[in-house]
Order: structure tokens, then C-alpha cells, then sequence
């Protein structure tokens, strides 16, 4: 089987070591001139080659080997949409599905300037695959209708979500409106249009969450390994965060960098899992050339990484010394948490056909049961207060800490081994089944909030 190498612009970083320092400064930028290692008139070139060079040369990994021949028998001469395609992870799915020539490549993203942004990218490649730029809202059933009615939608990759964790906990209604029941109302409409693959954009906030944020992404998790479906094969992935994506630290130390201003890290010991874009998306297309419907696939991240160590690297890659750049710790934000994870505890993890990529099984919910559930959630977005809300998440996501108190455990998944595929047939019972009606007084009793 051919294998396509992707070569990785950055890769999880090592604990900070002074060696690693003194070889960077040895390398060289791609128009050959020597990195400085001094402040001064090479500084707003060496900030803006951290994102580019700097980090790839410094902390690359080996060449990712995706299975080509797999993958084109997802993407090639199918008609493939991207959702959130205006976005670092959408444009990059583009990017690479063009590579595997589509018969139609649909972006889609309710960001205008984004999309007309990729628009002049693309346009500026020739591709043999027809490209179609829709400006539309997912969540909009009625546009999503005439979309599919028109393309014939085989394979669709949805990137489009709301991401950022502390703001989502101020709008927990708009992440649950658009994350949970956009997602379930966008899959009956894939599902009606006979689409044959779905794969969704997971993330490692998905496990033991502390966030809003997080738990929208369990439950799109959830959703997709309970849902049932006649013709098309959903799958799930699961990933930290993508170095230099809109929102991501890196270029927000780089701006800082730039600035002048000192760094902002929010806790001493707070540690991430990082991929590069191009790196994660390799791999999200190899997932959906090997997953099975219901799966949550895994993406092997590294070694996760201290954001401090990370702040002190690229000030040193920038020719600065820490006298230079002072770092300060702000503090936690909301629903932020230190480590992350990338199983549960119950997990039962096992490999692939890809030695970069784990499936995650855990004991899957039935769909009528999580359907009725998540009508329970619909009234309590309607009806009471945030309390409420968070409290009836935590009945269907045990592990949902939002009082701050212990974390579940984890495990860790360089321990993980071949092994046979755990049973995905049976169910779990939630604790206090209710009806939307039933559930309607008690939501607006338990939360001050909701009372006149």
C-alpha cells in the first residue's frame, strides 16, 4: 500500500534544555542567513518565523507515512464538504483533501472574509477538482437542505464548532445551541441526503471536562457512537491543540513577542497536548479512511508539553533572553484545567491499522436514551439557569467537574498495547430518566435564577 509523508511544522516540544537553545542558534532561516540569537534589528523577522521555521527546525518530528491508497478511497472522485473550512483546521482539510483529487470540494463557513481569504488561496493553486465557496451557518437546516440537495454530498468533515473555553462558560446556551443540537439537527439532514461518511472534529476537552466547551464535544462524541444509521458511517477524533490555529498560544506569545509585552501564561505547572495543523489533519483523514461507524479515534499526541517551557522557547527563538521578556502567570481562567487527558479512565483503548491513531471504546449509550436526555437539556436551556443546566450535563457526563473538585483519573496512553476491540453493544443506563415535561418544573424550582 503507497504511502503519502507529511512532514510535520512543529511537534510536541521536550521540557526546556539548554542544549536544544544552542543548536537552534546554529540553524539557518530559508533564505540562508544566520538566525540572530541578539535583540535587536533582526527581531520582528525571527517573531515572525517562529510560526514558520523556527519551531519546525527545532522540534520536528519524522515524517508522518499516511496510507494514500486508503484515504483516496474516502475523498477521490467523491463530493466532499468541510465545515468551519474558513478556520486554521477547516482550510487545512481543504488544503490537503485537494491533494486527493475530489470530484467537488464544498468549504463552508459563516465567516465571509475567512472564506473569500481561502478563496484566494485556493484560487491561486490550479486543482482539478471543482470548488464550491458557500458562506452559510451550518445550523441553518433549511440552507444545509439545499446545499446537499444540490452537490449530492458523499463525505463530510465538520470542523465547524465554537471552541474558545472560557468564553464559551459565559455562553454555555450559544455552545450547546450550536456544538450539540446543530450537530444532531446537521447529521438528520446528512442522513436524509444518504451521505456515506461523517467525521467530527473531537477534542482532548472532550475527556473528564471542566468546561462547557468540553462537554459539548463529549456529547458530539457521544451522539455519533449512539446514534444509529442506516447508510452513513459516522466517526469522531479526538486531539489537543494545534500549534500556531486562531486563538492558539503560540501566536499569541508571538504578538506579545512582537509588542514587547510580557507573556502571559495562566499556571506554572499547566501542561498541553500540541500537533501541527498540517501534522493533525494527515491524520484526521487517515481516521476516516479506517474508522467504523461509532468509533473515537485517537490521535497520538506526544509528550504533553508545559506552556511555561513553550513561552521560554520562543523567547529565546525570537533572539531575546528572559531578560529581556518577562513571563507572568495570571492565573487559571474559567473552566480551564492544568493537564488534559486523552482517554477515560473506562476507556478500553486499543490500535489500529495506524500506529499513530488509537481507537477508544468505551460502554456506549443507547440513542433513545441520550436523545431523551438531550430533549431534557433543550427544555433546560429554554427554562432555568446555568446551574440547572451544568447539573443535568453532569447526569448524562459523570466525570463533568465544574465545582472545581478532583478530576477523574486517567490513564496513560503510552501504555496502551494491541488488543481485541472492546463490546460496543451494550448500553448504560443513565441516572433519573426524565421526560421533557416532567423535567420542566424541576428545572425552574432548582435554579434561582430562572424565578421571576
Amino acid at each position: 500500500m503507497r504511502t503519502k509523508p507529511v512532514k510535520a511544522k512543529y511537534s510536541a516540544l521536550p521540557q526546556e534544555q539548554e542544549k536544544v537553545s544552542k543548536t537552534k542558534n546554529r540553524r539557518s532561516s530559508p533564505d540562508g542567513q544566520k538566525n540572530s540569537t541578539r535583540p535587536g534589528g533582526q527581531d520582528s523577522a525571527n517573531i515572525k518565523r517562529l510560526g514558520e521555521l523556527t519551531l519546525s527546525d527545532l522540534f520536528g518530528r519524522e515524517a508522518i507515512q499516511v496510507e494514500w491508497d486508503s484515504v483516496r478511497q474516502v475523498i477521490t472522485d467523491k463530493v466532499v464538504l468541510v465545515t468551519g473550512a474558513a478556520g486554521s483546521i477547516g482550510s487545512e482539510l481543504c488544503r490537503q483533501i485537494l491533494e486527493y483529487e475530489p470530484a467537488k470540494l464544498i468549504c463552508l463557513d459563516q465567516n465571509e472574509t475567512g472564506i473569500f481569504y481561502l478563496q484566494m488561496e485556493l484560487c491561486e493553486t490550479p486543482v482539478p477538482s471543482a470548488v464550491v465557496y458557500c458562506v452559510e451557518d451550518f445550523t441553518h437546516s433549511d440552507a444545509m437542505r439545499r446545499i446537499f440537495s444540490a452537490h449530492q454530498i458523499q463525505t463530510v468533515f465538520h470542523a465547524a464548532g465554537y471552541k474558545h473555553v472560557p468564553l464559551m462558560e459565559q455562553n454555555l446556551r450559544a455552545a450547546l445551541e450550536n456544538n450539540v443540537f446543530g450537530l444532531v439537527r446537521f447529521l438528520d439532514i446528512c442522513e436524509a441526503a444518504r451521505s456515506e461518511a461523517f467525521v467530527l472534529i473531537s477534542s482532548d476537552k472532550a475527556v473528564n471536562p471542566t468546561s462547557i466547551m468540553g462537554c459539548t464535544k463529549r456529547l458530539g462524541e457521544l451522539i455519533l457512537a449512539s446514534r444509529e444509521s442506516e447508510r452513513m458511517r459516522c466517526v469522531s477524533v479526538r486531539f489537543g491543540n494545534v500549534l500556531a490555529s486562531q486563538g492558539s498560544v503560540v501566536p499569541i506569545f508571538q504578538k506579545q513577542l512582537a509588542e514587547k509585552r510580557p507573556l502571559t501564561v495562566t499556571h506554572r505547572e499547566i501542561k498541553r497536548y500540541f500537533m501541527t495543523v498540517s501534522e493533525a489533519m494527515s491524520l484526521v483523514l487517515q481516521a476516516s479512511a479506517i474508522g467504523e461507524h461509532g468509533d473515537i479515534l485517537v490521535l497520538d499526541m506526544g509528550e504533553p508539553v508545559r506552556i511555561i517551557d513553550l513561552a521560554r522557547a520562543m523567547i529565546r527563538l525570537s533572539g531575546k533572553s528572559e531578560r529581556d521578556a518577562q513571563i507572568v502567570v495570571t492565573g487559571l481562567r474559567p473552566g480551564e484545567k492544568v493537564h488534559e487527558d486523552l482517554f477515560y479512565k473506562d476507556e478500553d483503548v486499543t490500535s489500529t491499522s495506524c500506529d499513530r491513531i488509537k481507537r477508544a471504546s468505551g460502554t456506549p449509550l443507547s440513542w433513545p436514551e441520550l436523545k431523551s436526555q438531550l430533549d431534557v437539556i433543550g427544555v433546560a436551556v429554554q427554562r432555568a439557569g446555568d446551574d440547572a443546566i451544568r447539573a443535568q450535563l453532569q447526569s448524562i457526563i459523570p466525570e463533568y467537574n465544574f465545582e472545581g473538585g478532583a478530576p477523574a483519573r486517567s490513564i496513560d496512553p503510552r501504555s496502551v498495547s494491541a488488543g481485541p476491540r472492546g463490546s460496543r453493544l451494550a448500553t448504560r443506563t443513565l441516572p433519573q430518566t426524565l421526560t421533557p415535561q416532567k423535567t420542566i418544573a424541576l428545572l425552574d424550582a432548582s435554579s434561582p435564577e430562572s424565578a421571576p
